[in-house]
């Protein structure tokens, strides 16, 4: 994919490198008129900062690109207006993003640029890739359970930021042996994330034209965007576009092993199948059929939704290996890292700041009482019965983990009740904890949780992008919400500017490793801590242990 879109024009590539010496020879304005190397457009002001909407990174992936690698823009003649969001990816309405699913479209390559309006010399950058289990979502945010995703307010902290969209579900991740046998290089599945590297590619050759320095690149994401920036560290094609990363709620433990190619190109004969065309010929006569046709298809039947293809798989192009085996090695991109999670990433039932039961009787409450006077309530039956299975391999393990999570003391109030705390461990928490003490041997590296928030909904997944977006509204609507919008853009600014996220005026964050310290946003402001939920993590981490041992045999 370098070779078609990474290199999509010699001359607009030193056009970029040229455009960069000037703005760093040169104090400047960003201009609300920006010629990229597609063409001329127009942003609008706001705030001291800049804004592009709905920018191509992409051709169209429709018609005989749906389900190909991302092709290079058709540049155009004139101003394009640069006032709105692009159109979601293509996705099926599962409830949370009815609206987003509403106005989804397979013409869905765009990304968004926010930058200072006033800036001295080149800025860095932050590159943001959104969640929603990748099969919902957009780099707008705003479906009924996410806050926006605006980067205006961020941006205002002295960097520019980018968002962008990537192809979903079947239509981000369907391998088929029809689709390798036409790829140039022999591969299918794995188009989001060459969406990703296309993004990547794009801010490589244009940002400096907007007063981003292209060498000083932050990837980052949430959820399923945080897996994607797990992959872009593992994967050949994205080294040398990045500098730093960020993952919120998720890490390459998340999947420690995905498919490969032969396995996911098995899974996709039979998914297709289910649209009835015939076996040889299959993706010319899905490619015939319009998106929202073939999403109405998979969703009248549930058994079909649940195989529809949602996540990477090592192709041997753009992911060579299992991720989580190259963290394990030390082998991922030697880039300063922040991750980490919210305190309650694994209530499902309750995932995002609005749309769900908990949230709306969290809105209700005008007190906003804060999460450290939750009442944990202990695990019950069915929950014991997670906990066995989960550990039901090793019966040390399970006993171990038995006796821990049947004692409800053992639960911090802020981490909610004892089945979401051990939810939250084994699903997010554990993971970002072991990922970053591999990381620390490599690279710098800082750890971190959210644990603020309001009852009885608490710091739930997606919680802490009010913060970093900086959109606060109800029930984030308290002092202590502003201050620690404050003080997570002034972490993650600095961060994005220097690798390292201390910075004067806010509370020293120590760096992971041995020593486990991790930096806690409470209720109260950020404070240093160490050892986070360290006894359940220290199980989770001979589990994983013992799962990568079988996962690295079965690879050899």
């Amino acid at each position: 994919m370098r070779k078609i879109i990474g290199i999509a024009g010699v001359g607009a590539m030193l056009a970029g490198v040229l455009a960069w010496q000037i703005a760093s020879a040169q104090p400047a304005a960003a201009p609300s008129l920006v010629a990229t190397a597609d063409g001329q457009l127009r942003g609008k002001i706001e705030g001291g900062v800049v804004g592009f909407l709905g920018v191509p990174f992409a051709a169209p992936p429709v018609g005989a690109l749906r389900w190909h690698e991302p092709m290079p823009v058709q540049p155009w003649k004139g101003v394009r207006e640069a006032g709105q969001f692009g159109a979601p990816c293509a996705q099926a309405a599962m409830g949370w993003q009815d609206n987003v699913a509403a106005k989804s479209n397979e013409d869905c390559l765009y990304l968004n640029v926010w930058a200072p309006t006033h800036h001295s010399g080149p800025l860095p950058v932050l590159i943001f890739f959104p969640g929603g289990a990748y099969h919902g979502g957009s780099a707008e945010g705003l479906s009924a359970i996410e806050p926006s995703y605006d980067g205006g307010k961020l941006a205002a902290r002295g960097i520019v930021v980018v968002t962008a969209n990537y192809r979903l579900g079947m239509f981000g991740f369907l391998a088929h042996p029809e689709l390798s046998r036409e790829s140039p290089h022999h591969v299918s599945g794995n188009y989001a994330l060459e969406d990703h590297i296309a993004a990547l590619n794009w801010v490589k050759t244009n940002i400096a034209r907007f007063g981003g320095d292209p060498a000083e690149v932050t990837i980052s994401g949430q959820s399923a965007g945080a897996f994607s920036v797990g992959y872009l560290m593992t994967s050949p094609l994205a080294q040398g576009l990045f500098a730093r990363a960020i993952a919120h709620s998720g890490t390459v433990l998340n999947r420690s092993g995905i498919p490969d190619l032969a396995q996911a190109e098995q899974a996709g004969v039979k998914f297709t199948k289910g649209f009835g065309v015939p076996d040889h010929g299959a993706i010319a006569a899905l490619r015939k059929l319009p998106a929202a046709q073939l999403i109405k298809t998979m969703m009248a039947n549930a058994a079909f939704h649940a195989s529809e293809p949602r996540g990477a798989i090592v192709d041997g192009y753009v992911a060579t290996e299992q991720p989580a085996l190259m963290f394990q090695a030390g082998r991922e991109a030697k880039v300063p890292l922040l991750v980490g999670n919210t305190a309650r990433d694994g209530d499902e039932d309750s995932m995002g700041v609005s749309g769900t039961p908990k949230a709306d009787k969290t809105l209700a409450d005008k007190s906003r009482p804060i999460t450290a006077t939750h009442k944990v309530t202990p695990m019950d039956a069915n929950a014991m019965k997670q906990v066995a299975a989960y550990y039901g391999n090793d019966a040390g393990l399970a006993a171990k983990a038995a006796k821990l999570y049947g004692d409800a003391k053992t639960t911090d109030p802020v981490d909610g009740d004892a089945a979401n705390a051990f939810a939250t461990d084994t699903d997010f928490r554990c993971g970002a904890d072991m990922v970053a003490e591999w990381h620390a041997r490599v690279a710098p590296t800082w750890q971190f949780q959210t644990s603020a928030g309001y009852e009885p909904l608490g710091a739930v997944h997606l919680w802490d992008m009010f913060y970093l977006f900086g959109w606060l509204k109800a029930p984030a609507d308290q002092p202590r919400d502003k201050m620690l919008t404050d003080q997570m853009q002034g972490y993650w600014a600095a961060f994005v500017k220097s690798g390292d996220p201390n910075a004067p005026g806010l509370p020293s964050w120590p760096k992971a490793g041995a020593g486990r310290a991790y930096l806690d946003f409470t209720s109260n402001g950020a404070a240093a801590k160490m050892g986070l939920r360290a006894a359940a993590c220290d199980l989770y981490a001979k589990k994983k242990e013992q799962d990568l041992a079988a996962l690295g045999h079965a690879a050899h």
